[in-house]
């Protein structure tokens, strides 16, 4: 029985989830998102202060994807960044390999 994944099935989402943050004093965040096609990930992060963040993952090969984030509301802040010194919105490239 997974309450989460029947609401994530529900809304036919491929991602559903609720979470603490990034640090301690970090507050909750509910994130959903859905891939718009197989390589392509669109998805939203809410945070309970106000601070939204819109998320885009393309995966370029098997191992290496970009992604971008904008954030905005009160907490609009980058995930690591500390305050004041971001807006929130960032660019990555990332290279995973599997072993």
């Amino acid at each position: 029985l997974d309450p989460l994944a029947m609401v994530r099935n529900s809304l036919g989402l491929d991602r559903l989830s609720v979470g603490a943050g990034a640090t301690p004093t970090s507050m909750p965040t509910v994130e959903a998102g859905k891939y718009i096609t197989p390589n392509v990930y669109v998805g939203a992060k809410q945070g309970k202060l106000g601070s939204t963040q819109a998320e885009v993952q393309i995966n370029l090969t098997k191992n290496l994807k970009v992604t971008t984030t904008v954030a905005a509301g009160s907490g609009a802040l980058a995930t690591g960044a500390a305050p004041g010194q971001d807006t929130g919105s960032t660019v990555g490239l990332t290279y995973q390999f599997e072993y």
